[in-house]
């Protein structure tokens, strides 16, 4: 198998060749649902979907949570033009051993008060990495590739359809390598033609897109969508066996 080392920064891919209020939200009326700890516990433990709104007045925090599910991975919640049950897009911030952002995976939103904040959430990565061209996926692309002086990784398709910026290309079976950390490139067509996951190789996960999701279902596009290449990738994400899986809407799914 060959492969060959590209090298950005401190980052380095390796290429392969071969290849509204909370009663509303929760029916806080209902007496099982009023102990917001449980609720949390529920939500950890992936038993519990709820929208990042619910979150956020469970925890008495702000809207767009910050989580670190797992060494070297950190999930944010951000407002985008989403499909209802969704209200929100996860992104994923990849971190190397120190803690250092290195990778920002999804750049969603496309309000400019959310775009800031993610920003200042993604502040000093090398890349960008996209699992998809749609608008709930890549809304802030060009702003953020621009404020973070960040080129754009992406499926070879992608580039064609958002426009111009500085792309690199990701395709089935890249690793990408930061410090200790490595993370491996799955190409997962079926929702969309250009659509990866990424396999969180140290905690045994899957970053998923949109191919399997925390809420709601995924939708198989008359535009781009094949109902058989999804059932291909689906058993291509289950054959990595992944112990755990940080869907691109909803909490994150143990056991996946």
């Amino acid at each position: 198998m060959e492969r060959h080392r590209v090298d950005l920064l401190h980052l380095t891919v390796v290429k392969n060749r071969a290849q509204e209020d909370r009663r509303q939200e929760t029916g806080a009326d209902d007496p099982r649902l009023e102990d917001a700890d449980a609720l949390w516990a529920a939500f950890e433990a992936g038993t519990l979907a709820a929208a990042p709104e619910v979150l956020a007045a469970l925890r008495r925090e702000p809207l767009g949570l910050d989580w670190e599910v797992a060494p070297g991975v950190r999930m944010g919640a951000f407002r985008t033009p989403t499909l209802l049950p969704a209200t929100h897009t996860n992104s994923f911030l990849l971190t190397d051993e120190g803690g250092r952002a290195r990778v920002l995976v999804e750049p969603a939103p496309r309000d400019r008060g959310e775009v800031e904040r993610m920003a200042r959430w993604a502040a000093g990565v090398e890349a960008i990495f996209v699992t998809h061209h749609h608008p709930d996926h890549v809304g802030g692309l060009p702003a953020l590739s621009e404020r973070l002086r960040a080129p754009v990784w992406a499926h070879p398709s992608t580039a064609s359809r958002c426009g111009p910026g500085r792309y690199r290309h990701l395709q089935d079976g890249d690793e990408v390598v930061a410090g200790e950390r490595r993370w491996q490139v799955l190409h997962t067509p079926g929702h969309a033609v250009d659509h990866l996951c990424f396999v969180v190789e140290e905690d045994d996960a899957l970053i998923s897109g949109d191919n399997v999701l925390g809420v709601g279902t995924t939708v198989i596009p008359a535009e781009g969508g094949d109902l058989l290449d999804y059932m291909g990738s689906l058993q291509r994400a289950l054959d990595e066996n992944p112990g755990r899986i940080y869907p691109a809407h909803g909490p994150c799914i143990e056991d996946g």
